[in-house]
């Protein structure tokens, strides 16, 4: 495990350790996920998709990555990669 890996592997412990102390309860969700990610994630925003593997672990479901153009800012901000995202989204209405 690389030491980056490691690092995300600690806050996450830690968080979980924290939502216990403070009486919440990690508990299972129940129905499907749409996640939508940046193709062209930069700095700690490359990352993220490793935070959501931990949430397959708790989804009674399934979990759908769909991946974008753009980086986090520029998924939104451009209008091609907005109408992108936009087109994703109606289909759920």
């Amino acid at each position: 495990m690389s030491l980056i890996m490691k690092g995300y592997a600690e806050d996450y412990s830690k968080s979980v350790a924290t939502n216990t102390e403070m009486n919440k309860t990690i508990v299972e969700y129940f129905g499907d996920i749409n996640c939508y990610l940046a193709k062209d994630n930069k700095g700690e925003y490359r990352y993220v998709e490793h935070y959501l593997d931990s949430w397959e672990e708790i989804i009674i479901g399934q979990f759908n990555k769909h991946y974008l153009p753009g980086d986090h800012y520029s998924i939104i901000e451009d209008e091609k990669n907005m109408k992108i995202l936009a087109k994703y989204l109606k289909c759920f209405e």
